[in-house]
Formats: structure tokens, sequence, C-alpha cells
């Protein structure tokens, strides 16, 4: 039997050993998770002195970028406070409704407020991107890092540098996506270094998600003419009216709701990709951007899905960067949570609040996250994709979240299991339920003739560097695969 010595670089999961604490939401109305995401609309400034009162404040991101600045908005209290820092959805800017009155939420509570443009909008895209298409997360949170950094020190230049005590990134769905990818890349630069990352529905895997953005969208092409227009009127009339609260019933079906969640993010693509083409001819669109045929651009613009974006404009510009050709696959795999599954996995600053319902995610989705955040992640038992916003049970979850509470604090004291007892694999118990430490150390006995190292069942994939004792030559390097562990075994 030959001694090896195993170093857990990403830590030893039991699948399902912790979940997620299920909070039900008072007085809310469900109608299913399509309706209940747009009851998004309904979160609205309660005083729109605030909305005026707030900073807009303009800082040079781009060196070279002429004269294109990015606007921030903030709100100060009258002294020194924490700062909560906004990045708002898919489109999402700095100066609109649903931010701004998160914003005037935690104010009151006594923060100052920033918020920033997603990295997916135009007027991000044109004064702070440095591709110019949105959409490949590392790139997108390392743009919003970046300006973050530029922000946040001219904010302390004007106005203090003991202004913000202390710092939280705050983001929503594909902005809470960013803000987890910044936390990676926090907690390795340190140039900011915030007090806490809080990400409210982020996506799990992107790819899935603008997928099912355009099946929504494409819910239409069964309906006759008339039903089309019937259900734009509905949903115009929804957005200029919005239900008081989540206790109100809306008048869609699910699959008028569909359409209209469809409708929404279709035209921020649209958007997105005519500010592209302002900047630059990627080749994809037949009529230049300064072409006097206004309308004919848009129509071509108009047909474009986001998987078409991803496979003309992303695709291309990231194929460019590398220097080869890039599938959607592999950015996807890149751009999803995954990716960052071992900061997940040992940064205590992070929180992520979600629903039980949320169309973005699967069930794979939903387990993956109970597994990977344990006591630091919540589920709301309703509300669909940001359905949620204008819930008092919702907003005070949200609170104790910025302020670093964990959920189901006895989670992972009920859920702890022990390692099987076997004459291969040898473990004491903390290797597996030890969150708190990236690298752990356990001597394993193995049948050099037998590469069967029978282990534990259900575990989720780590990476595991294996080293011979005591011999110190390298003779023969192999991979072995057995049940999710990727092992580099020396013999």
């Amino acid at each position: 039997m030959i001694n090896f010595k195993f170093q857990i670089i990403s830590l030893l999961l039991i699948a399902n050993a912790l979940s997620g604490m299920i909070v039900k939401l008072d007085g809310y109305s469900n109608q299913g998770p399509h309706v209940d995401t747009l009851r998004y609309v309904s979160l609205k400034v309660k005083d729109w002195d605030f909305f005026k009162d707030g900073k807009n404040i303009e800082v040079n991101v781009l060196k070279n970028n002429g004269d294109d600045e990015l606007t921030y908005k903030l709100w100060l209290q009258d002294k020194p406070a924490p700062l909560i820092i906004i990045i708002p959805g898919l489109g999402g800017i700095y100066s609109g409704i649903a931010p701004t009155a998160l914003a005037e939420i935690f104010f009151n509570k006594g923060s100052s407020v920033l918020i920033i443009s997603n990295p997916f909008s135009w007027e991000f895209l044109l004064s702070a991107s440095s591709r110019l298409t949105p959409g490949y997360t590392p790139v997108d949170a390392r743009d919003t890092y970046n300006a973050l950094n530029i922000i946040i020190k001219d904010a302390k230049k004007r106005y203090g540098k003991n202004i913000f005590p202390k710092k939280v990134l705050l983001g929503y769905s594909l902005g809470a996506l960013n803000t987890l990818f910044i936390a990676d890349i926090d907690s390795k630069e340190k140039k900011i270094n915030f007090d806490r990352f809080v990400a409210l529905s982020p996506p799990v895997n992107l790819l899935y998600g603008l997928n099912q953005l355009d099946n929504y969208y494409d819910v239409w092409r069964k309906w006759p003419d008339d039903k089309i227009e019937q259900v734009k009127n509905k949903a115009i009339h929804l957005f200029e009216n919005p239900p008081v609260s989540g206790t109100n019933n809306l008048p869609i079906t699910s699959e008028e709701a569909q359409f209209a969640i469809g409708v929404t993010f279709k035209i921020i693509l649209e958007e997105t990709i005519e500010a592209i083409h302002s900047r630059k001819d990627f080749g994809v669109l037949k009529i230049p951007f300064k072409s006097s045929s206004r309308r004919k651009l848009e129509k071509e613009i108009e047909r474009i899905s986001y998987k078409d974006y991803l496979n003309t404009f992303l695709k291309t510009s990231y194929s460019d960067l590398f220097g080869r050709k890039i599938s959607i696959k592999d950015l996807s795999k890149k751009a999803s949570l995954p990716a960052i599954q071992n900061t997940l996995l040992t940064n205590q600053k992070i929180r992520i609040i979600h629903t039980t319902d949320d169309f973005l995610l699967t069930n794979y989705d939903r387990k993956w996250l109970k597994t990977v955040m344990g006591d630091r992640l919540l589920f709301f038992n309703h509300g669909g994709h940001l359905g949620y916003f204008n819930n008092p049970t919702a907003q005070n979850y949200i609170i104790k979240a910025i302020k670093g509470a964990k959920f189901n604090k006895d989670t992972s004291k009920k859920s702890r299991k022990t390692t099987p007892k076997s004459n291969v694999v040898k473990a004491e118990k903390q290797i597996i339920n030890d969150f708190n430490s990236t690298v752990k150390e356990i001597d394993v006995s193995v049948n050099p003739n037998n590469n069967n190292f029978n282990l534990p069942p259900n575990t989720t994939t780590t990476i595991v560097r294996v080293t011979v004792e005591p011999k110190k030559k390298v003779i023969k390097k192999k991979s072995v695969s057995r049940k999710g562990i990727i092992l580099e075994t020396m013999e």
C-alpha cells in the first residue's frame, strides 16, 4: 500500500448537506412565477424629492474615450455612513425607477447609496466597456470593478476620504451575477475591499437565462395578430399603472406575462445592439449606423434574438480577443456561477437571496446553490424573478443580508455527515464540514494495483492535488476521474 497525501483545494461537499432557508412572504398574492415577476414594476419611489436630491456625477473611465463619461448617482447622509452600491439588472441604468426605489429604502435606513448602470446597458457600454460586447461575465465584472474603483476614489475626493466607513455591493438579476464575480475579483485584489456582497436573484447559468428570455418573446408566434396587439396594450397599461403592492392580483395570464417579459428584454437587447453598432461595425448588420434609412436598420436589429447576439457579436468579439474560435458553450461556462464556485464556498461576505420559483433557475441550479451557500442563502416561497421587491417581509430580509445576517444558522450542525468508514479513504469529520478553510490535508492509503478509491457517495466535483510520500521524484503523471473527483496522481 502507498501512502498518499490529499490536499483539497476546493472543499469536498456532500450533496444537499445544507439547504437554504425558505421564508414565506406575508400578504403575497401568488399568481405563478411569470405573473409574479411583473410585480417588479410595482416598486416605486415614495418621495419624488428623493429622486431629485440624488447627485448625478460623471467620471472618465476610459481615458481614450473622448467626451463620453460614466454617470453614477449618489445620495449622501449628513455624516459618514455605510455606502450601499446598487448594480441593477440587464439593461438597467443609474437613473432607473426600481434601483432608485431600493436606494430610497436603504437611505431611509441610514446608509448612503450609489447606483451604477449595469454593464449590459447602452449607457455603460458607451462610457466604460472595454469590449463593447457585454454578456461575458468575467469581462463585464472586471469593467464594473474598475469603474467602481474610479467612482469611489472620485466620491472620496469630493466628500472626504472617511465618508464611507463600510462599503456594500448589492446587485439584482444580471447585476447580482456581476456582483458575485466582483466578489471573486475583490477577494484576490482587494482594491476596494467591500465589506459585504448581496446578490438578489442571480442566474446560475447565464446561457440558460438568456434562452428563457428568447423563449418568452417567441410566445407570440402562435397567436393571431389581433391578440399580439391586445397583449402589448395590456403590458403597457400594466407598466404605466402598476399595482400598489403584492396583495393585488394582476389582470394578465401566465402566457401573456411571459410575452410581456420577453418584449421588455428584447427592447433592451435592441438598444444595446444599436449602441454597439454606433461604435463599431462587427460585420453582423448590413445597414451602416449612419444610414439614412433608419427604419430599415431598426427592422434588421429587431430580428436578432439573444441567441443570435451570442453567436454573432459576442462570439466574434471574444474569438478575436483570444485569437481562436470560441464556442458559446465555452464562454457560458466561464460566465456562469460554477466558474467561481470556490469563492462562493469560502467567502463569508457573500449573501444570496432567491425565490423557489424563479424561471431563470433549474431545479439543479437550486440544489447547487443550497450545497454551495448553506446558511448564506435564503429563498422566498414566491415571487418569480424579482417580483418580491415591494413586499415588506422581503425588504426586511434584504436589510438583514446587508447587515451580514446568516439564515437558518443551525442547518450546518443538524446536517453534518461523516465520511463512511473505509479501508481506502480515512478522513476527519471537519474535512467535510469546515467551510471556513480552502485547504485541508488528509492521508489516504491506496492499493497501487487498483485505481478504485471508493470515494464517498454523492460528492460534487472538487480539485484534489495528490502527492506521494516519502518519494520526491515523479516518474509518471496521469489523471483519474472517480465519482466526480478529478485527481492528479503521481506514481
